[in-house]
């Protein structure tokens, strides 16, 4: 479709095998100043090329009119800058974790829908009332202590952010560790109360979507992505229900930790071809045909009036549209794209391993954050 309307440009892809291969031919190309010229890109990756030279800077092609950005929310142009404050992403797709829920489970057994603008302590209150209307194996919640989403937004949540630049160079965590001792605390008598799943079932969770604990109607509550297609169509096969996306409890001050992660388009800084990589950006971030073609396949369109065009639709699986919908919404309150730095994946690997030994009470929750913090701070130094 692109090259109908640019005749002139002839597109030439590099496909790769799998997501983990992508990123590792992407780091070897870029250290070998070969990128494609229009590599695909994500704020959970962005760190490890913008701050090393291997993107070009887009503000000059959106400044000459070459990229259109004037259709999407100023969150999702920020989220596409790198530490230096100048353009690097043009964000073509919203997507977020969060917390689901599964409203026909409730329902079935008598339990009220989670309370609006819900606080962690009213979060908790709900599970620990459903729980007794619940039968047995089932649990109001997945133990999720060593998960990032949830950990992150609850850090978020009460004023820190979850990295920060080091006096030294490189990163560091933001927050202090009481904030983090807090938050493994906060499962404690979830834990007692058997509101959430047993420790033992923590590493025996599938990690593949469709077969989280949700999908098994194992639980009435998790973290999982918004778009939770595959969930519902593993809830439907067994009459489970459904799950739909909430927002993250707010802080003690009303905040939210909520945040998204994008996935779009850049240009390398050794592209020879910089006006074809603007149009073909341009193309993917303002054509409607090509978001018809695309429809959110990967995250909901960031383009706000392709975005309305697309929920507006009567065509749109419920699944889908329940998502697109809750993204519009974080689009709508302008919730900020989360910044991820280089090596953040150690983290939330390390993150895991640790409350694994908080929940099998092999440390304290102090003593597992000290190690965390400095093992973590070690790692973000570089």
């Amino acid at each position: 479709m692109f090259e109908q309307k640019y005749p002139k440009v002839k597109l030439s892809g590099q496909p790769d095998g799998n997501y983990t291969d992508y990123w590792q031919k992407l780091t070897v190309q870029a250290a070998a100043k070969n990128m494609v010229c229009v590599p695909s890109m994500q704020n959970t990756y962005m760190a490890q090329y913008d701050t090393r030279g291997a993107l070009m800077p887009l503000d000059d092609l959106v400044k000459s009119g070459a990229i259109d950005i004037s259709k999407l929310p100023k969150s999702i142009v920020a989220g596409g800058k790198g530490p230096d404050g100048k353009l690097y992403m043009i964000g073509t797709a919203a997507a977020t974790t969060t917390l689901v829920y599964n409203p026909v489970m409730a329902d079935k057994y008598g339990i009220p829908a989670p309370p609006k603008d819900m606080t962690w302590d009213s979060y908790a209150q709900w599970l620990l009332a459903a729980q007794p209307k619940l039968p047995k194996g089932v649990y109001a919640a997945d133990l999720q202590g060593g998960q990032y989403a949830i950990a992150f937004a609850w850090i978020r949540s009460h004023g820190y952010d979850v990295f920060t630049k080091s006096s030294a160079g490189g990163y560091k965590l933001g927050f202090p560790k009481s904030t983090l001792i807090d938050f493994w605390n906060w499962w404690n008598p979830l834990i007692k109360a058997g509101a959430v799943t047993p420790p033992g079932m923590m590493a025996e969770e599938p990690t593949t979507s469709g077969q989280y604990y949700d999908a098994q109607a194992k639980v009435l509550s998790e973290v999982d992505t918004s778009n939770a297609s595959a969930d519902d169509a593993a809830l439907a096969a067994i009459g489970g229900g459904k799950v739909v996306p909430i927002n993250f409890p707010l802080g003690p001050k009303g905040k939210s930790g909520e945040v998204m992660d994008l996935s779009g388009l850049s240009i390398s800084a050794n592209c020879k071809n910089v006006d074809a990589a603007a149009a073909f950006i341009n193309y993917w971030a303002n054509n409607p045909d090509a978001a018809a073609v695309y429809s959110s396949d990967n995250g909901a369109v960031t383009n706000k009036d392709l975005l309305a065009t697309q929920t507006a639709s009567t065509e749109l699986a419920e699944p889908i549209k329940t998502s697109l919908d809750f993204l519009k919404g974080l689009f709508t309150a302008n919730r900020p794209v989360a910044f991820y730095p280089p090596g953040y994946s150690g983290i939330v690997t390390l993150l895991t391993s640790t409350y694994s030994n908080v929940a099998f009470e092999k440390q304290s929750p102090k003593e597992a954050a000290d190690s965390f913090f400095a093992t973590a701070n070690q790692d973000l130094a570089g």
